[in-house]
Parts: structure tokens; C-alpha cells; sequence
């Protein structure tokens, strides 16, 4: 793609300097930027989505950024974003959403959430964050290729699966390699923290004071990075399904074995004979995580697998060797009862229990920042999630000193679809206070 290759070349510094110190963020209110145009969307998305009324009105525009915020006066990406209008004069205000991922577009979203009761009176932006959609990608496909050794017979015995993982390891850390031999300055710049600062890039060319801010999964961690950079331009914000917040991919494992230790608990008498539990998804291959939104197809460039990739390694701390990780995941798995043979469910991990995608990732982890900046944030948990454990929500707010709405469901993002819809939708509105439990349908 060739705004890939532009890319990859005006980004010289491998992200050297942080967004999130102190003299960057202050310098990008001096960035030179201009308003936005609006114009009509591609035809794909009325391809994709031919049942969606609002994908008629949706517009589609463009925002310049920095390539790289530790030189403002550089060059230049454009980042792809879309406009719902509100549905009437008395808009709300200026509503920013992500649907989570990370590596999938985030254009579609405001017309996938238009229609929900209480939506329509706010002007809705989506955005491809840098590296999907049509903002630009990076141009690797080592990532898009990985292959899995051949499948272990059933009742495999641990030494036939680990020794799969270990192989595994070892072809996913070369196709990281061949990445950061491509991209590896772009690459490195995929953080939560630049994803914010591009935000707020499009909220000053959108010529808006403040913005309010709704995301799902992985859009929390953008919105906590957010509100923890640029609180002075924030109203409302309302995080679904808080991912995890901390930098270890072992701890990271163990509070998602212990969440599916406590479904497994949870089964109804005349449940799997065995006492086990599948952890995750088996074999299939771990694009997205589940999600209530409808998933486009590549007329949208749905994922980017790089990008994912990138954003979630550039998060954790450095993989240990794959020894390590096995017995990583054996320690976790067994902690709780649950058989090693089962991956643990987070885009992090690869389709290989035990193999992590983040292995041999060559750039060092860059924590997410989160504070408590005073700004009304509400986070919504789901008590028997096994995607983003309900502990994550309360170590989120606890950090972030948030308010938390608890759904007594497992469904993983999908609250502004259910009961907890109107108490969303009013916080949005004026920080009203919700009930501490979504109400039953």
C-alpha cells in the first residue's frame, strides 16, 4: 500500500520520545493543523453494511497528525474519520467512539450505534486509529501468514504440546522480526498513548472545545490514556469492558484463567462430565475479540494484523524465551483446575495455548498511563466476562477513580445494546449517576 511506504519512511526516530512526556503534549497544541472537510464515505460501507439505514448519512473525512510527536514540525498522516450529524439542531455535542480490537477500522461505528435510543442527538465520530482502515497501514505481511504447527492428536500428552508452542514461538518471533525489518519505526509508534494524542488532533481540527468519549475493549485503554492526557478537553466518558491495564502477559494469563475457572464453577449440574472447561477458543484463530457490533469484511480493511499486533505488544513487557511461556501457561491453567490444552482467550495470545504473539517483539513495553484526572468516567464490568474479566474494571476504576455500572452477564462489550443502554446514554448526557446494576431485561 503505498501510504505505507510513505510512512515507513518519515518516521525516523522509532518513537524515541514518548507522547506521553510532559514538553510533548504541550508542544502539539503549537502543531499547524486545518479544519475538516467532509465528504461522502466509499461505497463500501453501504456494501457492508446494506441494512444499517444510518451508513447513508454517515460522511467520511480526513485529519492530518504528526508521523512522529518528537518532531511536531516534520512530516505528516493523514488519519481517516467519519461523522454521524446528529439527528436533529439540538445536537449534544461531539461524541468520539472506538469499538475496540485493537487493528480493526473505526469508521463504521457511529452508524453500527446511530440508532440506539438516545444516540442520535449527538454528532458521532469514528476514527481509524493510525495503522487501520484507510488511515496509513503499515506494509508487513509476515503477520498475516503465521501457520501453526501441524494439530496435536487428541489426548496429546504435555511434551506434544509444548514442543508444538516452542515451534510456535520460534515462527512467530521470525515473522516479528521481518515486521520490524519492514516497519519497525512504524511499528513502534502503534502505542495507546500516540493513538490519544491523535484524538486530540481531531478534536481541535473538528474546532470543538471538548469532546465526549465512548469505547469498547480495547477503547478503553485509549479512553483511560485520553482523559489521562487531555482532561482539560473531556466532558463525559463512559469505557466498556475494561481491558488490562498492567504491562506483565503472565498476569495477564492467570486473571484470565481464574475467570474461566469461575465459569467452569458456575456450569449447571449435567455440564461437561469432565469438570474442564475449554479455555478460549480452541483453535480458531484470534482476530478480534468478541464483540456485539457487527463485524465488517475486508472491503473496510476489517484487520490489520501487524497493527494489532504492534498495539498490544508495545504495551507488555518483553516475552520471556518459550520454556518460559509454556510454563507460564501450565502454571496458570493448572492454578485453577483448567486443562493446558485450552488457549487462553486475549488477542495477546496466539491460536497455540502456550505461544504468545508477542514473542520476540523487538520493541521495548511501554505501559499504559492511567490517572485520576477528575473528569466524570463510568466504566461498565460484566460480571462473568472471560474477555476482560470483571477485575479489570475495578482495578480500572480504583486507578482512574471512576464510577462502575456492573451488567450481571459474560457479554463482552455489548451494554449500549442492553439493559444498561439508557443509564449509558444519560452519563453521556450529564454524568448522571447510574445505579450500581444495570437492570434486568
Amino acid at each position: 500500500m503505498a501510504t505505507a511506504v510513505v510512512l515507513a519512511a518519515t518516521v525516523v526516530t522509532a518513537s524515541a520520545c514518548s507522547v506521553t512526556d510532559s514538553y510533548t503534549v504541550t508542544a502539539i497544541e503549537t502543531f499547524t493543523r486545518e479544519g475538516v472537510t467532509w465528504g461522502d464515505c466509499e461505497s463500501a460501507f453501504a456494501t457492508t453494511y446494506p441494512t444499517v439505514p444510518a451508513v447513508d448519512r454517515l460522511e467520511c473525512a480526513s485529519v492530518s497528525v504528526p508521523a512522529d510527536y518528537s518532531d511536531l514540525g516534520g512530516p505528516t498522516i493523514e488519519i481517516a474519520i467519519s461523522r454521524l450529524p446528529a439527528a436533529s439542531d439540538h445536537s449534544r455535542g461531539t461524541l468520539i467512539v472506538n469499538p475496540g480490537g485493537p487493528g480493526i477500522e473505526g469508521r463504521s461505528m457511529p452508524a453500527l450505534i446511530g440508532d440506539t435510543a438516545g444516540m442520535s442527538e449527538w454528532d458521532i465520530i469514528g476514527v481509524d486509529v493510525r495503522g487501520t482502515g484507510a488511515s496509513p497501514r503499515p506494509s508487513c505481511t509476515a503477520l498475516d501468514v503465521l501457520t501453526p504447527p501441524d494439530g496435536a492428536p487428541e489426548q496429546a500428552s504435555e511434551k506434544v504440546l509444548a514442543d508444538r508452542a516452542r515451534a510456535y514461538i520460534d515462527v512467530i518471533a521470525d515473522a516479528n522480526r521481518a515486521c520490524a525489518d519492514i516497519d519497525g519505526p512504524v511499528l513502534s509508534t502503534f502505542t495507546v498513548a500516540t493513538a490519544a494524542a491523535d484524538l486530540e488532533q481531531v478534536r481541535t481540527a473538528l474546532g470543538v472545545p471538548t469532546i465526549s468519549y465512548f469505547g469498547v475493549s480495547w477503547g478503553t485503554a485509549l479512553g483511560l490514556s485520553y482523559r489521562t492526557l487531555f482532561p482539560e478537553h473531556l466532558d463525559t466518558m463512559v469505557l466498556d469492558s475494561t481491558v488490562y491495564l498492567g504491562a506483565s502477559a503472565a498476569e495477564q494469563d492467570r486473571d484470565l484463567a481464574a475467570a474461566l475457572a469461575v465459569e467452569r464453577d458456575a456450569e449447571p449440574v449435567g455440564g461437561d462430565p469432565s469438570g474442564q472447561v475449554e479455555s478460549g477458543d480452541g483453535d480458531a484463530a484470534p482476530e478480534t475479540e468478541p464483540s456485539a457490533l457487527p463485524v465488517p469484511t475486508d472491503l473496510l480493511n476489517q484487520l490489520t494484523l501487524s497493527t494489532r499486533t504492534a498495539y498490544i505488544c508495545n504495551a507488555l513487557d518483553a516475552l520471556p524465551p518459550a520454556d518460559a511461556q509454556w510454563s507460564d501457561h501450565v502454571s496458570a491453567t493448572r492454578a485453577v483446575g483448567l486443562s493446558i490444552d485450552g488457549r487462553l482467550p486475549t488477542p495477546a495470545n496466539s491460536e497455540l495455548p502456550g505461544a504468545s504473539l508477542c514473542s520476540g517483539w523487538p520493541t521495548p513495553g511501554s505501559p499504559l498511563e492511567v490517572s485520576d484526572t477528575g473528569t466524570p468516567l463510568l466504566l461498565v464490568g460484566h460480571r462473568d466476562e472471560t474477555v476482560t474479566p470483571y477485575r479489570w474494571t475495578t482495578v480500572a476504576a480504583e486507578r482512574a477513580g471512576a464510577t462502575v455500572m456492573t451488567a450481571d452477564d459474560g457479554n463482552h462489550g455489548s451494554a449500549l445494546f442492553g439493559p444498561c443502554s439508557a443509564a449509558i446514554v444519560a452519563f453521556l448526557d450529564s454524568a448522571r449517576t447510574p445505579a450500581a446494576t444495570c437492570p434486568t431485561q
